[in-house]
């Protein structure tokens, strides 16, 4: 997760199902929340660059700016 700024599971806790985790975190730097995007394992992009990844990724980076944190 800290490598590519989101945790990812592709059938691991339920068979056929998919998903991306990102971490939101506020002016201090601790963890807020985490947003997921989850579906089917047989239409679901696990892929680090896919679009899912990507869109996720920004959507946390934006809330996480919003709430005045500022990456190093």
């Amino acid at each position: 997760t800290r490598e590519q700024g989101l945790g990812r599971v592709k059938n691991v806790l339920l068979p056929g199902i998919a998903g991306f985790c990102a971490p939101v975190f506020d002016a201090d730097g601790h963890l807020a929340l985490g947003v997921v995007s989850m579906g089917s394992s047989a239409t679901f992009s696990t892929d680090w660059n896919g679009p899912l990844a990507r869109a996720l990724k920004g959507m946390a980076d934006q809330l996480s700016a919003d709430l005045g944190w500022h990456a190093a």
